[in-house]
């Protein structure tokens, strides 16, 4: 089965979007859960939040940690991923 992004919710194309930004500022060669995770937490009326801190999981220390996972990733120099040029325009 293909896959569709118009058949996910808006808060998810969002964080898809977010995560891709995030890999791409951070030079890293591929988007990955982490990415997907950390850009879900920053979503301020998103549900990753509340959720977290219902099963009594503080989000910012799960957010902190993220961010040190993320900060140990390769970082990839040279060519632009993503489908996007450096000055912003697609490639193509």
């Amino acid at each position: 089965m293909p896959f569709r992004p118009d058949r996910l919710t808006e808060k998810t194309q969002e964080a898809i979007q977010q995560a891709q930004s995030l890999a791409q500022e951070a030079q890293h060669q591929e988007i990955t859960p982490e990415h997907l995770l950390y850009a879900l937490l920053q979503q301020q009326d998103g549900t990753v939040r509340p959720i977290l801190q219902q099963i009594g999981v503080e989000p910012a220390r799960v957010e902190g940690e993220l961010k040190a996972q993320l900060d140990r990733l390769p970082k990839v120099y040279g060519a632009v991923g993503f489908g996007v040029e450096r000055n912003g325009t697609a490639q193509g």
